[in-house]
């Protein structure tokens, strides 16, 4: 059975062993307006659209983009609102010699890596792992068959606390969203044997979105599964946006998700 160890999250997540002590970051999202939110995921939108490629560095990452007009503007407006947020994040910002290209470096304190990929993975080419799962309602589920929605993978187990708390999030959201593209699988991190209880589960809290089982099959290729709940958010493309391990609040989830929903939305 899986111990409970202390996140930044409101509700201590689930995880898989017991973890070294490290350093946790925090980006504080109610340091700006309502006014600056907006804006930042304006400018985010067009950062992710832009971005052509990434480069690991000692403390961080460094992104590539054209050296266009709107992706400059949207950096340069986008860094500061990001800086208040996130005050330990390192940024620089360079032009190619022959000024065709334009790189962001992004670094911080050791440790800032993960938490950058964890964080900001939107600016990361980072296709969503394929899998074929059974569906608790005996069909077939496919990420492939995915392509084109918003998608929001839930890792979770039945014994795993906050999932309980999550999955009634979820059931709202994706009654609100559904129509809008929103897509949200939950994979069940259960023991085969366990299968009666995931159905259970389902049913007390009327899961409205695909359950699948056997998640441990599959947690490998999505960095391995330590801690519950963890979820990945997937573009319309297939690219793997953001991912979070733990909960905070509602109203933080549906954020992301609303900002899930903006990206490659149609025009």
């Amino acid at each position: 059975m899986l111990a409970l160890v202390a996140t930044v999250a409101i509700v201590l997540p689930c995880v898989a062993a017991a973890a070294e002590d490290k350093v946790r970051f925090f980006c504080d999202r109610t340091a700006l307006t309502a006014e600056q939110r907006v804006q930042i995921r304006t400018f985010g939108h067009t950062l992710h659209d832009a971005v052509q490629g990434t480069r690991e560095l000692p403390s961080g990452y460094e992104f590539e983009f054209a050296n266009d007009a709107p992706t400059y503007q949207a950096l340069v407006q986008y860094i500061p609102l990001e800086r208040a947020c996130c005050p330990f994040f390192e940024f620089n910002v360079r032009v190619a010699p022959n000024g065709g290209k334009l790189y962001w470096s992004l670094t911080g304190p050791e440790g800032i890596k993960e938490f950058i990929r964890e964080e900001l993975g939107w600016l990361f080419r980072t296709t969503a792992a394929e899998w074929l799962l059974p569906g608790l309602d005996g069909r077939p589920y496919q990420m492939a068959k995915l392509r084109g929605k918003a998608v929001v993978l839930n890792f979770w187990a039945t014994w795993c606390a906050p999932c309980r708390i999550e999955t009634k999030w979820l059931v709202r959201l994706y009654e609100q969203y559904r129509a809008r593209g929103l897509e949200i699988v939950g994979i069940s991190m259960d023991e085969a044997a366990d299968d009666a209880e995931v159905a259970r589960f389902a049913a007390k809290y009327a899961v409205p979105y695909p359950i699948l089982l056997r998640g441990q099959s599959i947690a490998d290729k999505y960095g391995g599964i330590r801690y519950l709940p963890q979820m990945f958010f997937v573009d319309r493309t297939g690219r793997i946006v953001k991912n979070t391990r733990g909960i905070h609040d509602s109203a933080t989830l549906e954020a992301e998700i609303l900002q899930l929903l903006q990206l490659n939305s149609p025009r």
